[in-house]
């Protein structure tokens, strides 16, 4: 199995180094719809460049900042607030 599809999409392996997350909790940030893979084939989710970045945070508010996973889940949906009420206010 590659780690990477022809289209530059990361499979779970490459997906775990370059995140430095564990493939348990990439998979459980996916079960949990705190990371929407970008593409799925045969082989399982595939990442691109913004779901890396999402489980970058992830990594950094589990590992570094020692918040649990459902806090998580609660930090990255006020982040996707924020970044929203932005969105808008950048409209007017």
């Amino acid at each position: 199995m590659r780690e990477q599809d022809q289209s530059g999409y990361y499979r779970i392996d490459a997906t775990v180094k370059i995140t430095g997350l564990s493939s348990e909790t990439v998979l459980y940030c996916v079960e949990e719809g705190l990371v929407r893979p970008a593409m799925t084939d045969s082989d399982g989710p595939l990442m691109g460049p913004v779901e890396l970045a999402r489980l970058r945070k992830v990594r950094r508010l589990t590992q570094d900042l020692g918040i649990n996973l459902e806090g998580v889940e609660v930090v990255l949906r006020l982040l996707d607030e924020i970044e929203a009420l932005r969105t808008q206010l950048a409209r007017r």
